[in-house]
């Protein structure tokens, strides 16, 4: 009985160790454009992360999101993506190193609504 409780104890200690918290976001920051800057046919929006410059913005390729929430869980749309709101985005985890970087965003949370048009 002991050694039967002895070797569950060891299958549920590791899981306490794995992180249960969600991954960082990949970008972080307020939508500053919707206009294409590369790669014209492809729906878009810069991101503009909390210091100026380029070395901190990213262009974020949409095409591929599979998820677009609110941060409060509801599911957004892409009209949600406007100029001014505050967004947390994951990537595929590649990145162009132009300047701004250039990603493609697989989920999306708006931490904060811009304003409505």
């Amino acid at each position: 009985m002991a050694s039967k409780a002895l070797l569950t104890l060891l299958l549920l200690v590791p899981a306490c160790h794995e992180s249960s918290t969600a991954p960082a976001p990949d970008v972080v920051g307020t939508i500053t454009s919707r206009a294409a800057r590369f790669n014209a046919g492809v729906p878009q929006m810069l991101v503009q992360g909390d210091s100026p410059g380029c070395e901190n913005s990213y262009i974020v390729y949409l095409h591929s999101v599979q998820r677009l929430r609110y941060a409060s869980g509801a599911p957004a749309d892409t009209s949600a993506l406007v100029i001014g709101a505050q967004v947390r985005v994951w990537t595929n985890g590649m990145a162009l190193t132009s300047c701004p970087g250039q990603v493609a965003a697989i989920e999306i949370e708006i931490d904060r609504p811009g304003p409505t048009p």
